[in-house]
């Protein structure tokens, strides 16, 4: 490295010489280096730049007695050499010299506001210098930074964040069990900081509190103490996580912390309305019953004058417990180590056990499904593993005229032992990371049909069996007290006649009361038929209502009064209602075809007690707006047949598309077709040598929330890896072989499944043999990928999110984004759907029918 960094700088220089066994470079900006076998010395251009190389020269080899930085700052000289020779960096800054320097070159009137404020909060002249340095060991890293104030210097800055040392008796509420803490004390009722916060709470909140806060708290330490038994989201509306927190607040007057505590709950509205200020004892144990039934715990102990508050009483008991025992986080447990080399002079402090807070941690992790939430369970068991000891400590010493700063991870583990597992947590949460958007406007919704009559009313028929239900979760204006307050549910199906909906809606008080139907328990259903999501509502878009009442239901539809031909029928179930509605294709103007996207919405109005809206419960996003704007609508899309090649053809260069949607395929290279030799009639055979099949229509097979491919098919050898049956692309959908194994690969690009695979890949386990037929199937539902061999499952997951959508045109035999993947053997019978067949359906196609 030294070699090339000479080459390079003798590259550039326009002269060389040499002086005291150092090479000398002269740059044509007048810049200068010396360089010899372990030293690179560089001065930059100024007039006193080669007078400044050469002074610099002689103090690095003895020949001047002035003093330098590292023997003349008193400051600097507190990092020995030996520390700045390990340490891989170390900045120093003259603070005051520096400002004072800049303030000269800027003229007067181009000084930026932004420097003008820095300075009167920090004060840049009183500012003596700053250190600042980064050392890299095998098993940690620590940052130390240091700022020094000149003698009598009054920082604003440094007055609001200083505080008295750190007291380590008040450390003795903590459980030794806790894996994490934040503590720092505060300043007195005269301090700077009690006047700055003085005026922002009076003006924030109305309340004169400092005095009680300043003049009588001083330490407050926020720790985190897994319980040992676990709390679930249902014992409490409190995210399982937060109940693993404790507050200890030491105090003058525990009696006046009190008081404190009921002012701020009582402020925050977190009291019951019927419930008067709790009496809190000064001693000993209290729990308290907030708003949304609540619980609140905690403990004081006037020997140490500590108050422990927690949401979880475990937390709370666990703090009694460890001063009873005497057996806290300062003699024992995992934070005892970095406690007890602790300066004395410390003022504040951030601890973290990295392995008990990504134990912590993983209980708020909300994934997809329990499969990849077990897969990410495990990689983090092997993280906490591999680092049972690594701390992460944050810590600041506050002199009179000295900030300094730590921050430091220590005793880590070798880096090869975290690298597989935060690669496979990274690969998961990359799989389970969605964009607001996203999250907000779901895959469409598959609308499937029925060849059986439809009685609309209100009853689930047998036509609903296989209609997915589709939650509507999203929620506006105030949420519901549950499931039974209001949750609700739609299902879709068509025919060639009309659009049907079945919606679900648990709730336990039916309203009808107002003119307006948003106001009383009522349906909307938001239809853009011809899906072109303009700003503004058309003549091709709807909303229609339903307003419930018990003996006479209501129907409207708001932007063109246009109802022709809707049925509805409401029906009273156990918990609720449901609503079966009809909406005819003629008056939605639309042709209904395997395919056609609509865009789409349902909504759900509550109202518990009379007068306005409660709640508003919606399919698509999370805003009350799809009335104003068809834009912000969801996609239902007509499931059914795409494209079916039956292979039947004697001779020619298309395969007819027998689905009905004109969508042949054009026949490429030199296939034979055997119009006796198929499963089902016809067959084409593949060479495996170049023949396969293109389709155009690209768009029409871009299936975001389901897929069915079925084939017959008989091999007549696997003599390629991934050869493929049926693609679109390498990015969107595929049905092929195992890389080099005897069994299938269905792969769904985009979509996420528990091993955090990129290319959503499903492997079969069955070996599908050599010239025999076999009759192959993937699907995927929009929950599961599922792999059928002979009508029998042959392997299935979890899976979830979207496939991708690309440009490709559909291959059959070949794979047009991967090179030589061509298809050895015989294809029958081929049909694309876009929405996953039910098992039933598989095994008729694998029989025949």
């Amino acid at each position: 490295l030294a070699g090339l960094l000479q080459l390079g700088l003798s590259s550039l220089s326009e002269s060389s010489t040499s002086a005291d066994g150092m090479t000398l470079l002269k740059f044509g900006d007048g810049s200068g280096v010396a360089y010899d076998d372990t030293v690179v010395i560089a001065t930059n251009a100024t007039a006193q730049g080669e007078d400044l190389l050469q002074q610099t020269i002689q103090r690095y080899k003895g020949k001047r007695s002035q003093p330098s930085l590292a023997s003349g700052n008193k400051s600097f000289t507190s990092i020995s050499k030996q520390a700045r020779q390990q340490n891989a960096l170390t900045v120093w800054l003259n603070v005051d010299a520096a400002y004072d320097r800049l303030m000269k070159m800027l003229p007067a009137d181009e000084i930026p506001d932004e420097l003008r404020e820095a300075n009167s909060i920090v004060d840049f002249q009183n500012v003596d210098d700053f250190i600042a340095s980064l050392s890299l060991r095998e098993t940690g890293i620590a940052l130390d930074a240091n700022m020094n104030f000149k003698d009598g210097s009054k920082s604003m800055f440094y007055n609001l964040i200083r505080t008295p040392n750190l007291n380590k008796d008040a450390l003795k509420a903590i459980p030794a069990d806790a894996v994490a803490l934040i503590s720092l004390t505060l300043g007195g009722a005269g301090s700077a900081q009690a006047q700055a916060a003085e005026g922002m709470i009076q003006q924030t909140f109305g309340l004169d509190i400092a005095s009680q806060i300043f003049g009588n708290v001083e330490q407050i330490t926020l720790f985190a103490a897994p319980p040992k038994e676990a709390i679930t989201a249902q014992d409490s509306p409190i995210p399982p996580v937060a109940q693993a927190f404790g507050l200890a607040v030491t105090s003058k007057n525990p009696q006046q912390v009190h008081q404190l505590l009921t002012t701020l709950l009582k402020t925050a509205e977190l009291l019951p309305d019927t419930q008067e200020a709790p009496g809190i004892p000064e001693s000993g144990r209290f729990d308290m019953t907030l708003a949304n039934n609540i619980k609140f715990f905690g403990h004081t102990n006037p020997a140490n004058k500590t108050m422990v508050l927690s949401l979880n009483s475990q937390v709370v008991d666990a703090s009694i417990t460890a001063a009873r025992q005497d057996r806290s986080i300062v003699n024992a447990g995992k934070l005892q180590e970095a406690l007890a080399t602790l300066p004395p002079a410390t003022s504040k402090l951030v601890l973290i056990n990295v392995a008990g807070a990504i134990r912590l941690a993983s209980q708020a992790m909300e994934l997809p499904s329990e499969d990849m939430a077990a897969e990410a369970r495990k990689a983090l068991d092997e993280l906490i593993q591999a680092a049972p000891k690594t701390t992460l400590r944050l810590q600041t010493t506050e002199q009179d005229n000295s900030f300094s700063l730590r921050l430091s991870l220590s005793d880590m583990p070798p880096i090869r032992d975290l690298v597989e597992p935060i690669a496979h947590l990274g690969g998961i949460m990359h799989g389970a990371a969605r964009s607001p958007w996203e999250r907000a406007m779901p895959a469409p919704a598959s609308v499937i049909p029925t060849n059986q009559p439809c009685k609309i009313d209100g009853k689930v028929d047998d036509a609903w069996a296989q209609a997915k239900a589709n939650a509507i979760s999203h929620v506006a204006y105030s949420p519901a007290s549950g499931e039974a307050d209001a949750s609700a549910s739609f299902k879709m199906m068509y025919d060639k006649q009309a659009l049907y909906l079945l919606v679900d809606v648990k709730d336990d008080e039916l309203i009808n009361d107002s003119v307006e139907f948003w106001l009383d328990d009522s349906v909307e259903i938001f239809v853009d038929a011809d899906n072109s999501k303009s700003e503004t509502y058309g003549e091709d878009d709807y909303q229609f209502n339903f307003a419930w009442d018990g003996s006479a239901p209501s129907l409207g539809e708001t932007k063109h009064n246009k109802t022709d031909g809707v049925q509805y029928a409401f029906d009273r179930i156990d918990g609720g209602y449901r609503l079966e509605v009809k909406l005819p294709w003629s008056t939605l103007g639309t042709d209904p075809k395997p395919g056609t996207r609509i865009g789409l919405d349902v909504h759900v109005n509550d109202d518990d007690d009379g007068g306005d809206r409660d709640t508003k419960l919606m399919w698509c996003t999370d805003h009350d707006i799809a009335w104003q704007s068809p834009m912000t609508l969801g996609t239902g899309e007509l499931a059914g047949l795409i494209a079916w090649w039956k292979f039947d053809e004697k001779d020619g260069r298309t395969a007819a598309d027998s689905s009905g949607n004109g969508r042949d395929a054009t026949v490429q290279g030199d296939p034979s077709w055997q119009p006796a030799g198929g499963k089902v009639g016809g067959a084409i055979a593949l060479g495996g040598d170049g023949d396969f099949l293109d389709v155009e229509d690209e768009s029409a097979f871009d299936f975001t929330g389901g897929v069915t491919v079925a084939a017959w098919i008989k091999v007549t050898s696997f003599d390629r890896p991934w050869q493929a049956l049926v693609a679109k692309g390498d990015g969107a959908w595929r049905l092929q072989r195992n890389n080099e194994a005897d069994t299938l690969e269905f792969a769904c690009t985009g979509l996420q499944i528990p091993s955090g695979n990129q290319y959503g890949s499903l492997f079969g386990n069955r070996p599908i043999g050599r010239n025999e037929w076999r009759h192959v199937a993937g699907v995927f539902d929009g929950k599961r990928m599922s792999l059928y061999v002979d009508g029998t499952l042959d392997a299935s997951q979890e899976a979830w999110g979207t496939i991708n959508v690309n440009d490709a045109p559909v291959q059959i035999g070949a794979n047009i984004e991967m090179q030589d993947r061509f298809w050895n053997g015989l294809i029958d019978d081929l049909r694309i759907y876009n929405y996953g067949l039910p098992e039933s359906q598989i095994k008729e196609l694998a029989a025949g029918k």
